[in-house]
C-alpha cells in the first residue's frame, strides 16, 4: 500500500482530497514537490532563484561594461605596442621563411656540386658548406614566441571575460523563462484539476 493510499485511508479522505494528494506525485509537478505547493492551496508562486541568476548575471556583465572603458583607457598603449611587436614578429617569420627557403635552396646545389677534385676546390666546397648550415633557422623560436603573446593579450582576454559573462545572462534568461513555463504548466493543471473534482467528499 503506497503512502497515498495508506494516508487517503486515515483521514478518511473522498476523490477531491485523494486527487488533490497525488496530484504532488505527477510528472508536472516534480520540481514543486518539496512542500513549494499545496494542491489544495493557491497557485504555485515562481521560485526567486532563478531571477534572482539573472540579475546576478546581469550585475556582473554591467561591472564588466563600466571597467571596459578605463581598462581600454589603460590598455590602449600597451595594446598598440602589443601589436605592433605581433606585427613585427610575424613579419621577421616570414622574411626567416623566405631566407631559410633559400638557403635550403642553395644548400642543396652546393652539395650536389661536382668541384674539382683538388684540395683547394675540395676544402672551398666544406666552407661553402659550412657557411650555409651554420646559419641559424629561429623560424620555431618565433612562431613559439607570436603564439604566446597572442595567448596573452590583455584585450582579447577581458573580451573574453565580456563575452562569457554575457553568455551567462542569456543561459540565466532562458533557464528564468523555462522555469516560469512550468511555473504557468503547474498552474494551469491545477486549475482543470480542482475545476473537475467535486466539492467534499
Amino acid at each position: 500500500m503506497t503512502s497515498f493510499v495508506q494516508k487517503a485511508l486515515a483521514e478518511g479522505w473522498g476523490l477531491r482530497e485523494f486527487a488533490l494528494s497525488c496530484a504532488k506525485g505527477m510528472a508536472t509537478m516534480h520540481e514543486f514537490s518539496d512542500g513549494t505547493l499545496n494542491p489544495q492551496g493557491g497557485p504555485v508562486a515562481e521560485d526567486p532563484y532563478y531571477a534572482a541568476e539573472v540579475e546576478k548575471a546581469r550585475t556582473e556583465v554591467r561591472r564588466l561594461e563600466s571597467l571596459e572603458a578605463a581598462i581600454n583607457c589603460r590598455l590602449t598603449e600597451g595594446t598598440r605596442l602589443s601589436r605592433r611587436a605581433l606585427d613585427k614578429t610575424r613579419a621577421q617569420l616570414a622574411a626567416e621563411r623566405k631566407e631559410q627557403a633559400s638557403i635550403q635552396v642553395l644548400l642543396a646545389q652546393v652539395e650536389t656540386w661536382d668541384a674539382p677534385a683538388n684540395l683547394d676546390c675540395q676544402g672551398l666546397k666544406r666552407f661553402m658548406l659550412e657557411q650555409l648550415k651554420g646559419c641559424w633557422d629561429v623560424t620555431d623560436k618565433l612562431k613559439a614566441w607570436l603564439a604566446h603573446q597572442q595567448m596573452i593579450t590583455a584585450d582579447r582576454a577581458f573580451a573574453d571575460a565580456l563575452t562569457e559573462a554575457r553568455l551567462d545572462v542569456k543561459y540565466a534568461l532562458e533557464t528564468l523563462e523555462k522555469h516560469q513555463a512550468r511555473v504557468a504548466a503547474c498552474n494551469a493543471f491545477l486549475v482543470a484539476l480542482r475545476t473537475s473534482l467535486p466539492e467534499g467528499r
